[in-house]
């Protein structure tokens, strides 16, 4: 990140750290003239305001780049749910089903949007995670995080950021108890079905 006046000119260089992102930032502010002329912006760099400046333009720069590729990844799932590598043919079946799809695309975005390289996999990667996951979706929800950690050796900061994602969903929770209520009514189904006979 480039610290400059108005006119562009950089007065120094800040690390901003985001691993795997390549791309410079220029911060302008005439703060950073009035500091440059006064000989104080080596001096205020652990300041509030020259703080607040970069902290800001650090958050503004994460969400810039969590947005590009959120946008891309929901892009790749889109071109994923029109090819065979879509792990789901047809119509949702019921309200399970289809809160089973919503969750699954929702895991596909994240994947593709916390580990870019997955999308110049191989068909034969992506058809076959997809698959596992579905698998995970549809068995064991509460799973996924290991399950996903395992296949793509998944960073701490990946694994945390995928973790927020799965803590604030609720669609395992309905996964779970829609599958626990049509077991529940097979079973009293079965359990009538003998009992009448």
């Amino acid at each position: 990140m480039f610290i400059c006046g108005l006119s562009g000119a950089a007065y120094e260089y800040v690390s901003i750290n985001i691993k795997g992102h390549p791309i410079s930032v220029y911060l302008l502010s005439s703060l950073f003239d009035k500091m440059s002329q006064s000989n104080t912006l080596a001096f205020d760099e652990s300041g509030p305001l020259y703080s607040s400046f970069i902290n800001q333009a650090k958050k503004v720069l994460r969400e810039y780049i969590n947005e590009q590729y959120h946008s891309g990844a929901v892009a790749e799932v889109k071109n994923v749910k029109s090819s065979d590598l879509y792990p789901y043919q047809g119509d949702p079946k019921d309200k399970v089903d289809d809160a089973e799809r919503q969750y699954f695309d929702l895991i596909a975005v994240e994947i593709n949007s916390v580990i870019p390289s997955f999308r110049s996999s191989s068909h034969e990667t992506k058809k076959l995670t997809y698959r596992l996951i579905r698998e995970a979706v549809k068995t064991n929800p509460d799973s996924l995080t290991m399950i996903l950690t395992e296949v793509f050796r998944l960073s701490i900061e990946q694994q945390d950021e995928l973790a927020k994602l799965l803590d604030y969903t609720t669609l395992p929770a309905i996964i779970n108890m829609s599958q626990t209520i049509s077991n529940s009514l097979l079973i009293d189904y079965c359990s009538f079905m003998l009992w009448s006979k």
